[in-house]
């Protein structure tokens, strides 16, 4: 597996995305500042998943033709990664596997950071979803998938809790550690979870 080979060149990477994902057309520079703040010291996500829906729902039909867990895990990275307070490590090693997105404190800005997250990605493929996706809203597609999206929740509940039981993640930091589910249902919709 290819890696980045050090933050400076990450950084740049990131910043590549984040105009690959047009993030600024889906929310401005102050209003992500503003809904990772209240990420990492409160646990609210209400905002930051409202600006990563914005930005599912603002691709184009050839961006969202090959679709898939990357992409969203991408999408979210990215805006963790404007934030710039964050130290990102995807598929980091755990007990039975890899998750898929771990997010801790920089030291350099500790003060400004309560809660760290372990963060499972699952993606519901459009063409196994009931309804149409065109032409239906938002909660009458989840509504009629809920069936999927539970199945695909528990599958994310189980991975997260056989990450927990390993030391390097339940002793990285003395910051709170949140887990969260995120998943695409076909490919404008997103449902979360915070996992107790």
């Amino acid at each position: 597996m290819l890696k980045v080979p050090n933050y400076s060149i990450s950084a740049l990477y990131w910043e590549y995305m984040s105009k690959i994902y047009e993030i600024e057309n889906s929310a401005q520079y102050d209003e992500l500042a503003e809904a990772m703040r209240k990420m990492r010291l409160y646990a609210d996500l209400e905002h930051i998943m409202e600006i990563y829906s914005r930005v599912i729902n603002r691709m184009s039909n050839r961006d969202l033709l090959y679709y898939n867990e990357a992409t969203s895990k991408g999408i979210f990275i990215t805006l963790v990664h404007t934030d710039g307070l964050y130290l990102i490590e995807s598929e980091k090693s755990a007990d039975g596997g890899y998750t898929d997105l771990y997010i801790k404190e920089n030291v350099l800005y500790k003060e400004h950071i309560k809660y760290r997250y372990m963060i499972e990605f699952k993606h519901i493929k459009e063409k196994d979803l009931k309804g149409d996706t065109k032409n239906e809203s938002r909660e009458m597609i989840i509504e009629k998938n809920q069936g999927i999206i539970e199945e695909n929740k528990t599958k994310a509940k189980m991975q997260l809790e056989r990450y927990m039981k390993e030391y390097n993640i339940i002793n990285d930091s003395e910051k709170e550690l949140k887990k969260l589910i995120i998943i695409t249902v076909g490919r404008k919709y997103a449902v979360w979870e915070v996992v107790e």
